[in-house]
């Protein structure tokens, strides 16, 4: 192909794509109206219209961040993302107003429905709408790994025993921790990596935010778990998560430090106290649907805890 043909090619291709985004999205459109009406008297009371949220998401479309795949229905998987692009993230999650994020955190309870769990979505999709309420570069699959399920029940765990004879008094030493946590207990087992530190001393703060903070998922659904197990075992061990409740927008980031929950409990993922109260999920039943994905974060930038954001009471449509 000529260089002159390759030129006009390229400057065909834009109006083209612009044309099938407006087309698809006209489509989505008459469909959000014809099966969310709940979602939409919502939107009205608060004072914008379908296409008001339309053109709140075109900000964060402009940014070339999350590109067509909010439009479509399914997207190519992200393997890696750069320093840079994770720091457009977090610029992007700053630069959008209370209103905004709600808007797009109305566009996810529109696409999920209201059986999330049970309707087949597009994973990628669903990361690219998280990942523009949170400011946090999610992911559903990372260097070839993949969650069985991102969205599902999570069910509130124990604390977990960081070295060997560690008393419960000593895990939650300080009083408020002590009155907002004891009541969980420690777990009379090990996490499936065993204890965190060998010994008392050896208990870095890194490693005490990562039991603070950690999560179970069900390692034994994962495909070839049993076959390539030592190298899985591994690659899980500590990897770093973004949860997100999509009930009130409510998120946290925590790791990987056990396995489970059990299938006949009806959960497939399993929470530390802390992560629950963040996920405002201790209270009652302490348990809840949530979407976990991964955190594309290779130089460890993300601290792990509560992150700002939520408050959208919305319920699915």
């Amino acid at each position: 192909m000529s260089e002159q043909k390759e030129q006009e090619r390229k400057l065909d291709f834009f109006p083209k794509l612009l044309l099938a985004l407006e087309k698809r999205h006209k489509k989505i459109l008459k469909a959000v109206k014809k099966r969310h009406k709940k979602i939409l008297a919502w939107a009205q009371k608060k004072g914008y219209s379908i296409n008001q949220i339309k053109a709140k998401s075109t900000k964060v479309l402009v940014t070339g961040v999350f590109g067509a795949s909010l439009f479509l229905t399914a997207a190519a998987p992200i393997t890696s993302m750069s320093v840079p692009q994770i720091e457009q993230h977090t610029q992007l999650g700053k630069a959008l107003s209370f209103e905004e994020k709600e808007a797009m955190h109305l566009q996810l309870l529109s696409y999920l429905g209201k059986s999330p769990g049970k309707k087949k979505i597009s994973e990628n999709l669903v990361a690219d709408l998280i990942s523009g309420i949170t400011g946090m570069p999610a992911v559903a699959s990372f260097e070839g790994q993949k969650l069985p399920k991102v969205i599902g029940r999570i069910g509130g765990e124990q604390h977990l025993r960081r070295f060997p004879q560690e008393p419960l008094s000593y895990h939650l030493a300080q009083k408020s921790d002590w009155d907002k946590y004891y009541w969980a207990g420690m777990a009379p087992a090990l996490g499936a990596w065993g204890y965190f530190s060998d010994n008392k001393n050896s208990l870095t703060s890194d490693l005490v935010e990562k039991e603070k903070y950690y999560l179970a998922v069900q390692t034994f659904a994962i495909p070839d778990w049993d076959k390539n197990w030592l190298t899985l075992k591994d690659w899980w061990k500590f990897r770093k998560m973004l949860v997100y409740n999509p009930a009130n927008g409510k998120s946290v980031v925590a790791v990987v430090a056990d396995s489970g929950p059990a299938t006949y409990t009806g959960k497939i993922f399993g929470g530390s106290p802390e992560v629950m109260e963040a996920l405002g999920l201790a209270g009652g039943p302490r348990a809840g649907e949530v979407i976990i994905l991964f955190l594309n974060d290779p130089q460890d930038q993300i601290p792990l805890g509560v992150q700002e954001g939520g408050g959208y009471e919305v319920s699915h449509a």
